[in-house]
């Protein structure tokens, strides 16, 4: 799906594991979640949190 088309069902079962395996976030997000005022813009939020997450893996490049 990300490259193309997942065609057969051992690819789409890859895909749903990958997606699986890096899909849980940090508790520590919360703490940037409560940060933003109630009134805060629901993408500003979503890309700063996109943002963030990539200082709880500075290493990770690809996914596995």
């Amino acid at each position: 799906m990300i490259y193309g088309s997942l065609d057969d069902d051992e690819a789409k079962d890859r895909f749903r594991q990958s997606i699986r395996k890096h899909a849980s976030i940090p508790v520590d997000m919360k703490r940037f979640f409560d940060g933003f005022p109630s009134s805060a813009h629901p993408m500003a939020i979503l890309s700063s949190m996109v943002t963030a997450l990539s200082t709880f893996h500075p290493n990770s490049n690809k996914f596995d």
